[in-house]
């Protein structure tokens, strides 16, 4: 019996992927609202009572999907870390890190700008809940937590407010992928033409020391 249950454990899991990646595979094609719970069902070839057994709805797995990006869009190599050493080399590292990940969610999944503009910024409802509620206000405390250890090291000005850092840090990442049709339109600007990597460095930059020129101090103000 103990083998059958793992069996049957197993087998829920695959349900649950299969789910979190045919949700994953129909946005590239389809806006949100127009993915049926039973149509998605059926490409993942389970029952679509399953939605509601493993995720409790619609919302919830699609949720999941952008939660399941953005864990996995980390580093991929050492690499692709910065090669530099010393305290600041650190904060620098983590910093970096963290704008890899949001960074790397928008490049590889390019229809979360249209879902987030769609159904969070401009549609109240339960998508916009659960997506504040689990990515939002997970990940920008971790973001808060970073920034605040950033500042304690020197890196970051400690006058400035740790909050508003954290809304500056998501504009430069999110805002270039969310304005993407805007920009490429107005300027001939396309962020999915960028090499990421460079692309990461720079907005890892550009939030640490700014557009004013090279820093001739290291002292903390």
């Amino acid at each position: 019996m103990a083998r059958g249950r793992r069996t049957d454990v197993k087998r829920e899991e695959e349900v649950r992927q299969s789910l979190i990646s045919t949700a994953r595979g129909m946005l590239k094609a389809l806006n949100y609202k127009d993915i049926t719970i039973r149509e998605l069902a059926r490409c993942a070839g389970v029952n679509s009572a399953m939605i509601s057994y493993h995720f409790g709805s619609k919302e919830a797995l699609f949720v999941e999907v952008i939660q399941q990006g953005l864990n996995s869009s980390g580093v991929e190599s050492e690499s692709q870390l910065p090669a530099e050493s010393g305290p600041e080399a650190s904060a620098k590292e983590l910093l970096q890190l963290e704008v890899g990940r949001f960074v790397r969610l928008h490049r590889q999944h390019p229809w979360l700008a249209r879902l987030l503009i769609d159904q969070v910024v401009l549609k109240e409802g339960k998508l916009r809940d659960l997506f504040v509620e689990k990515v939002v206000q997970n990940n920008g405390a971790q973001l808060h937590s970073m920034i605040e250890t950033l500042q304690r090291q020197g890196v970051l000005r400690r006058e400035l407010d740790p909050q508003a850092l954290r809304i500056s840090l998501l504009a430069l990442t999110a805002f270039p992928f969310v304005a993407s049709p805007v920009l490429e339109q107005a300027f001939g600007f396309d962020i999915h033409d960028q090499d990421m990597e460079e692309w990461i460095k720079y907005t890892t930059e550009l939030f640490l020391h700014g557009a004013a020129g090279p820093r001739t101090t290291t002292t903390t103000v």
